[in-house]
């Protein structure tokens, strides 16, 4: 199962109804400060905790309802799933073998596409009811009714979503088995160091089952196997070279260097019983814990434990809402970011950033790139928009777009790499060029890039 899109209405600064389609490769979206990119995110991580079964009270309905002295209307949030064969083969309708069997026609006659709907009714502020509409096709139905049930199977088999405004969690000098589940500080950025020690030894030695954990198959492996230490040691040699394979290469990669980090390594302390701790070695032997290297050092680790090291531990896949990734980093590791988060996407697993930064775009994939405006930047009202790129047309108040657009343009007028001045000076001077140019290097307009690109100059003075 995956999702095809989310919507929303009188949600927050959104009034009117507004679709983000999710695109099969990385999704961004680009805007001014306080134009709504963060509210799209939060509100699509919203939607998936109402489908989880949030219950969300007077209290919370408020914070998400449009700033209005006397709001008269429906909040209306909602998405669009395509079932799988595996979804729809676990179909049950409560109803009997036949039931289970109508509501499987249905889907698959409506190219096994499903919408579900949460209506919250207002009146002057005070919500009077909740309401949840699943479609299928041009059939309605309520989640009490006949299909009512096809919530539960949704909410078991969608793919998780996670949002992180950033990646600089609190990161541990050690973890202790000793306080298992005990949180290392109350920092509200920490994340849940044993899951991550659990997802390394499950990736790095395919071990399936939620019954694998680091503090069975590690920590307390000697208890039920006295003599196999060589388990341990091996495990361990494992967990370390995933790591490495992971994060160390990548990271010598994004610094341009191979004299800083050798490796990360995960070492059971001796002094301390069920103690592990986290550390880097260094390329002249030196060793360091990871809270004492660089800012854009510890959130890297943590971005890839979080993102590919974890990516493949929840089966349904995960949709990961990533809020400005990357805005410590120089321009040169962002672009080599771009290239870790396209290597997440697949297998049911989805990414939507927001971003501020060209280096962060697919230039060849405008369809994948939407733009937020929010017009109480300019005027007195308020209200949310988002619009693809490609079908982006300024007005002159979102300049933070340009950028973008110029980091397009430019793509297309590098040679060997390198910037063709002439070919620049060519457009410039005449923007007819841009068709010819576009045939000249080969490029065609099958998804819509180099279109979008001559659009522009075509459209220009």
């Amino acid at each position: 199962m995956k999702y095809i899109n989310f919507f929303f209405e009188n949600y927050k600064g959104i009034s009117k109804r507004t679709d983000l389609v999710l695109s099969d490769d990385i999704n961004a979206i680009i805007g001014n400060n306080e134009s709504g990119k963060t509210t799209i995110l939060k509100g699509i991580d919203l939607i998936y905790r109402l489908i989880q079964g949030l219950d969300l009270q007077n209290g919370k309905l408020s914070e998400i309802r449009p700033k209005s002295s006397a709001f008269t209307g429906k909040i209306i949030l909602g998405a669009t799933l395509k079932f799988d064969t595996d979804a729809i083969n676990s179909v049950t309708s409560g109803k009997g073998k036949k039931g289970n069997n109508e509501l499987q026609d249905e889907i698959k006659a409506n190219n096994d596409l499903v919408v579900i709907t949460f209506c919250f009714d207002f009146l002057n502020n005070q919500n009077k009811g909740r309401n949840v509409v699943i479609n299928i096709g041009n059939k309605t139905y309520d989640d009490k009714g006949r299909y009512g049930n096809i919530l539960d199977l949704i909410k078991n088999l969608c793919p998780r979503v996670e949002l992180y405004d950033d990646f600089e969690f609190n990161v541990p000098p050690y973890i202790d088995y000793n306080q298992i589940g005990v949180k290392t500080s109350a920092d509200k950025k920490e994340i849940d160091w044993y899951k991550i020690f659990d997802n390394l030894l499950k990736e790095s030695a395919k071990f399936k089952g939620d019954n694998v954990t680091f503090e069975s198959h590690i920590v307390k492996w000697l208890e039920t196997n006295p003599e196999d230490q060589d388990s341990i040691d091996q495990r361990l040699a494992g967990i370390n070279k995933h790591l490495n394979d992971v994060i160390t290469k990548d990271w010598e990669d994004i610094t341009e260097s191979d004299i800083t980090i050798k490796e990360f390594r995960i070492n059971p302390i001796s002094t301390h019983q069920n103690r592990y701790e986290l550390k880097v070695i260094s390329k002249n032997g030196n060793s360091f814990s990871i809270v004492e290297r660089s800012k854009g050092c510890r959130w890297f680790f943590c971005f890839k434990v979080v993102t590919e090291i974890s990516k493949h531990q929840n089966k349904q896949g995960t949709l990961f809402l990533l809020d400005e990734p990357a805005s410590n980093l120089h321009i040169h590791p962002q672009i080599k970011i771009l290239k870790s988060l396209q290597k997440i996407v697949g297998n049911n697993t989805s990414v939507i950033y927001s971003t501020h930064s060209p280096s962060l775009i697919q230039c060849d994939n405008v369809d994948s790139i939407y733009v937020t405006k929010n017009t109480l930047l300019i005027d007195d009202s308020n209200n949310i928009t988002l619009t693809k790129l490609k079908d982006y047309k300024s007005d002159g108040k979102c300049s933070s777009v340009e950028p973008f657009i110029m980091s397009i343009i430019a793509k297309y007028i590098k040679k060997d790499n390198k910037f063709d001045i002439q070919k620049l000076q060519k457009i410039i001077e005449n923007s007819g060029i841009i068709k010819g140019f576009a045939n000249a290097i080969g490029k065609k307009a099958g998804d819509g890039t180099w279109d979008f690109v001559a659009g522009l100059f075509d459209k220009a003075p």
